[in-house]
């Protein structure tokens, strides 16, 4: 079974590092309240979820009454999720399974599900090629109509471009528009594209856009946790503001992270 060694290598302390932490808390949230406010209200779906980590969102999705398959090419984030699990009221409705993106057609051929959900980035680890194949994969995947809810890293943070700006690192200002090395731990590093909203229903063909916010377009990314946790009063008036200024859908490309529904089309 093919794992990832690198994502392997945070399990431990990924709740500790972001799940739990200031920003991570106030950016699932607001991925949270998206979901509440665009999934269908008393209906079960039959959800998978790709890229689940921890299996924090899995979690919620089952105590919101839905069924859900969390998928993840890590075997020690799933180890760490199915934990998580045993104290979860409704485990019936979970069930969590190491699987790379490029075996989910193959693994889920003989199923059918109303949403395919991705969170944190998780694309941003594949390149444009790879995307185009997942869209063919997820429309096989997906009832006639489904949805696809994916929240990936922008392009245009901001709040990112600030902080280079006033640091003088002009050289980080834009670093998003090319590939990066993401550093992980130790020696390892993750392959990131990054995409705006734009490119992504392009990539996505099958689809049709539904609706798109900012993720995250006040709230800082989540490595300046450090001086987070040092400006607890002035994170909270950003997150305020950040719940004013998300709702325009027009600042979407700007967030740290960019959140999309799309519909198949057919």
């Amino acid at each position: 079974m093919l794992t990832n060694p690198a994502f392997n290598a945070l399990a431990a302390n990924y709740d500790t590092d972001f799940t739990n932490s200031i920003i991570g808390i106030l950016q699932r949230n607001k991925v949270w309240q998206f979901l509440a406010e665009n999934l269908p209200k008393n209906k079960s779906l039959n959800i998978l979820e790709i890229n689940c980590g921890t299996g924090e969102d899995a979690l919620w999705f089952a105590n919101n009454g839905h069924q859900i398959i969390a998928t993840d090419l890590s075997d020690e984030m799933i180890a760490m999720a199915n934990k998580k699990k045993e104290n979860c009221t409704n485990a019936a409705n979970i069930s969590f399974e190491v699987c790379a993106f490029e075996n989910l057609i193959n693994k889920f051929q003989n199923q059918q599900f109303d949403l395919i959900f991705s969170n944190f980035a998780g694309l941003n680890c594949v390149d444009e090629n790879a995307l185009i194949e997942l869209n063919k994969d997820f429309e096989k995947l997906l009832k006639p109509h489904g949805k696809m809810i994916i929240v990936l890293l922008g392009k245009k943070c901001f709040l990112e471009r600030l902080y280079f700006l006033i640091k003088l690192d002009f050289k980080n200002v834009n670093r998003r528009k090319n590939k990066t090395l993401a550093y992980l731990s130790n020696q390892n590093y993750q392959e990131t594209w990054y995409y705006n909203y734009q490119e992504i229903v392009s990539i996505f063909s099958y689809f049709k856009l539904e609706n798109t916010r900012p993720i995250g377009l006040l709230i800082p990314p989540s490595y300046l946790e450090n001086k987070a946790k040092k400006a607890k009063f002035i994170i909270k008036i950003m997150n305020y503001l950040d719940t004013i200024f998300s709702k325009m859908s027009w600042l979407t490309n700007y967030g740290d992270h960019i959140i999309l529904q799309l519909e198949k089309t057919k």
